[in-house]
């Protein structure tokens, strides 16, 4: 009969420790080298206090001890920046289970393999433990960041989260039942109770992963709908601008017609009138756009006389000729977010010489250079490299303008950067000519 040594606090903490870390690691890459050095001493060095503290509490508050461990658990999350409840008691609930699965795991087989023999020793340990661990977390963390932070706070809803704490209590329970059994005929010594404690662990951390993965696709799904439903509403606006902008020229060719007869009004002072309104029409009608793309004529010059209606400055430099190749949804869709967005923000502006807009389209080398910049005196933050939230109170139908343009550019091979300096939004989409 086999009896190891249960798991050594020292080595339970610095599992709890690491796979809170692992599962906000893109948090703590972005903090300066000084705030990652005090966070992770603090996260380290009180998890191995309450572990110490716990293991002096009588077997009767055993679980006081687990509950104490798990509670800081949740804090380090929640100090490592993850501040959405539910994402960060999910978070806790999967590095818990993550933390017993891995410390159970190199802990079994240094137990199998070193323990006892006349290599066994404290530093022996602690290369083994640090070994098989590391092996381990790599592992987990290759399957982690499969789905990054922000769209894990989309997909997370409460009930997923009440499933994962759930889940992980009763894996919690079914690991350590072993313990409670020890010396029945099932479990005898002590290799039993390390494969059960092992198995179901790993099967719990499965379980969330496998109801993680599903979630993500069908967030996934329905934004792929919803960008697809972007596109169409996109792609018909485009032709509803089309199908105007004819009717305005021939509008406006029919009204050129018609200055003959009003030049040979009698009255001068009621022709005068007639030609300063017919000459605002025909101006107004033939801020038409020419790019050497008809698609791109059309959206241009329906955003354009927009601009003019609302007292927008909206200025084009635009060889239209070298987006022949993309497909005329993706056109619409790109450049209809794009400008549509900067529109918006302009309109918030109250001086009117502040409402600028620049649409630049241009070929550097082997790229198509697209750059849309406009005036903004909002506090948009940019700095963080990602796309902002939508300020629109309909969060479940707007904000994926930029999600759809993203992934046309993405589409052809191209990058789509975005960024604010001075006061100016600056857009701007890198093609590669071989798209």
């Amino acid at each position: 009969m086999t009896h190891f040594p249960d798991i050594p606090r020292v080595y339970t903490a610095l599992s709890e420790s690491i796979a809170c870390c692992l599962v906000c690691l893109p948090l703590i890459l972005t903090m300066d080298w000084l705030r990652r050095l005090r966070s992770l001493a603090l996260i380290i060095g009180l998890q191995l206090l309450l572990q110490w503290v716990a293991g002096q509490f009588p077997i009767l508050l055993w679980t006081v001890g687990m509950f104490l461990n798990i509670c800081w658990m949740f804090a380090s999350i929640y100090l490592l920046g993850v501040h959405q409840k539910k994402t960060a008691l999910y978070l806790t609930a999967k590095a818990f289970i993550a933390a017993e699965l891995v410390a159970a795991l190199a802990w079994h087989l240094y137990c199998l393999t070193i323990y006892q023999q006349p290599v066994d020793n404290l530093w022996t340990q602690a290369a083994f433990m640090l070994v098989i661990a590391s092996l381990a977390f790599l592992l987990f963390h290759q399957q982690n960041k499969k789905i990054n932070l922000e769209e894990l706070q989309h997909i997370t809803e409460k009930r997923v989260v009440w499933v994962a704490i759930f889940t992980s209590l009763m894996i919690f329970m079914l690991s350590n039942i072993g313990f409670i059994l020890s010396g029945t005929l099932q479990f005898q010594d002590s290799t039993s109770i390390f494969i059960l404690r092992t198995t179901v662990n790993f099967s719990g951390l499965l379980l969330l992963l496998t109801q993680e993965s599903q979630q993500y696709d069908r967030y996934l799904r329905e934004e792929l709908t919803a960008i697809h439903n972007m596109f169409q509403l996109q792609y018909k606006q485009y032709q509803a601008y089309r199908e105007n902008s004819d009717l305005i020229s021939r509008k406006a060719h029919d009204l050129k017609h018609q200055l003959y007869i009003i030049q040979q009004e009698a009255d001068k002072q009621k022709q005068q009138q007639y030609l300063k309104e017919m000459t605002v029409a025909i101006q107004h009608f033939e801020a038409k756009i020419e790019t050497g793309n008809p698609v791109l004529d059309t959206i241009l010059t329906q955003k354009n006389q927009y601009c003019l209606q609302n007292g927008i400055n909206f200025t084009c430099i635009v060889q239209g000729e070298l987006l022949h190749f993309m497909d005329i949804m993706d056109i619409s869709a790109l450049f209809g977010n794009a400008i549509d967005n900067a529109i918006e923000a302009v309109e918030q502006i109250p001086n009117p010489e502040q409402r600028l807009m620049t649409l630049k389209v241009s070929q550097h080398s082997q790229f198509i250079v697209i750059r849309l910049d406009n005036y903004d005196i909002s506090n948009l933050d940019l700095s963080t490299g990602q796309f902002p939230k939508t300020s629109k109170a309909d969060k479940d139908f707007h904000g994926i303008g930029l999600k759809s343009m993203d992934f046309i550019v993405q589409k052809y091979g191209g990058n789509l950067t975005l960024n604010k300096e001075d006061n100016w939004v600056q857009l701007k989409i890198l093609l590669p000519l071989t798209a």
